[in-house]
């Protein structure tokens, strides 16, 4: 994931879906999928959010007020 941050768009599409596609919920995205919430280059934040939310973790809920502000 942290190589996705890197090198921006097409990468972290892929991997978001793939997320979805195989339900990887795991807390170890966390730290860089919030990172990503703050980038603009990318379209997708809302998804990013739903796979946060998804997660129920209290750690998480920073990261989804400071994008929803």
């Amino acid at each position: 994931m942290e190589k996705a941050y890197n090198e921006k768009m097409e990468t972290v599409y892929i991997l978001i879906s793939a997320i979805y596609m195989f339900k990887l919920y795991s807390e170890k995205f966390v730290d860089i999928l919030c990172k990503l919430t703050k980038e603009e280059w990318h379209g997708k934040h809302e998804d990013i959010v739903f796979y946060l939310q998804q997660l129920e973790l209290p750690s998480t809920i920073d990261c989804i007020y400071e994008l929803a502000t």
